[in-house]
């Protein structure tokens, strides 16, 4: 967030923890973002317990992303098979 964004919408940044989301091959896919952490009605910082969790949300979001292509890849190849079959009848 630069400057200019914090004076044109008033939001600013206090505390901010970003954890990547990596396949099995340590390939960073992504990244979840968490920003301003308010414990009760003030703002706090993030702390090991918030890190944890979010790995282990990030762990399964990187399986659903990979789920999603490889089922993006496959209906590709069914696509590609259906019209190879069709030229070849």
């Amino acid at each position: 967030m630069t400057p200019k964004w914090k004076k044109k919408t008033g939001y600013a940044c206090k505390s901010m923890l970003t954890i990547p989301m990596m396949d099995k091959r340590n390939r960073i896919l992504g990244a979840i973002q968490l920003i301003n952490k308010y414990s009760g009605p003030s703002l706090s910082v993030f702390n090991k317990r918030d890190e944890d969790m979010m790995q282990f949300l990030s762990h399964y979001a990187t399986i659903a992303l990979e789920n999603s292509h490889l089922y993006e890849e496959m209906n590709e190849l069914l696509s590609d098979y259906e019209k190879s079959f069709k030229a070849s009848t």
